[in-house]
């Protein structure tokens, strides 16, 4: 279940996300990243490089570097809403 505002719009606090480990992460997925010491992270993969993942986040330009990675989890399936819009 997500729990943080991190992934707005594309996944809002109280979805379910489901991560699957056989997929390999590619550039443009989503994920999750954990690191040592138990924290984990929720971002839009933009790079893996020397062990540091870098994500992007959709409520800002702003991207954030995670270093000491130990795993990288591709969002197989998430809980969608629908965008507000008027009624056809």
């Amino acid at each position: 279940r997500i729990d943080t505002k991190i992934m707005e719009p594309a996944l809002l606090v109280g979805t379910k996300a489901w991560a699957d480990p056989s997929l390999w992460p590619k550039a443009g997925n989503e994920v999750i990243v954990h690191s040592k010491g138990g924290s984990a992270w929720l971002g839009r993969l933009a790079s893996i490089e020397n062990g540091d993942v870098t994500l992007a986040h959709n409520t800002s330009d702003n991207k954030i570097v995670v270093k000491d990675v130990e795993a990288v989890h591709v969002i197989a399936l998430a809980e969608r809403v629908a965008s507000g819009g008027g009624s056809a």
